[in-house]
């Protein structure tokens, strides 16, 4: 296991330690993306990336979304998605103190 799954490993740990509870994950999307070296014309081209696919985590009205480099806390309240707090996910110190 690399360091990277090691640490959403860690970050996952943590949450349900604190009692969040697992609530799926975000889409995931595979789009192409225009680079210096190989632009898109038509839709060849550009390299293939793959975006979303973060574990997605919920406790009353705070969500968190663990991804491979950082990890988003945030509330859900009646206006939508407010006060996000994105901290890298290695940093397990600060994931702690926001899990609280």
């Amino acid at each position: 296991m690399g360091q990277q799954e090691q640490a959403v490993a860690a970050v996952v740990a943590l949450l349900t330690e604190h009692g969040w509870r697992a609530a799926g994950a975000t889409r995931v999307e595979t789009v192409r993306i225009p680079t210096q070296q190989s632009p898109v014309f038509g839709g060849m081209g550009g390299e293939v990336a793959t975006f979303g696919g973060r574990l997605r985590f919920e406790r009353d009205d705070r969500r968190v979304t663990v991804g491979k480099r950082t990890t988003s806390f945030y509330r859900m309240g009646a206006d939508g998605a407010c006060g996000f707090r994105n901290v890298p996910t290695k940093d397990i110190a600060t994931a702690a103190e926001l899990a609280k």
